[in-house]
């Protein structure tokens, strides 16, 4: 069996809705699609993806962050 280690992520309403509307998107619960995302941050999704070197890009150049 896994073991999980809870945490707690405070949102903004807007925050929640964008979270529920995308997890819905995906079929999936928010909670779930919350893991999904953070994972997908990490890198610990096994998927490639072109931008997946980014937030290393903007720690090393906080200046590229677009705006």
């Amino acid at each position: 069996m896994n073991e999980y280690t809870r945490i707690t992520v405070p949102l903004s309403k807007d925050e929640f809705a964008a979270l529920r509307d995308t997890a819905g998107n995906e079929y999936r619960h928010p909670r779930d699609h919350a893991r999904y995302l953070l994972r997908e941050a990490l890198g610990l999704t096994g998927e490639t993806r072109p931008n997946a070197n980014r937030a290393s890009e903007i720690l090393a150049d906080p200046s590229a962050i677009p705006v």
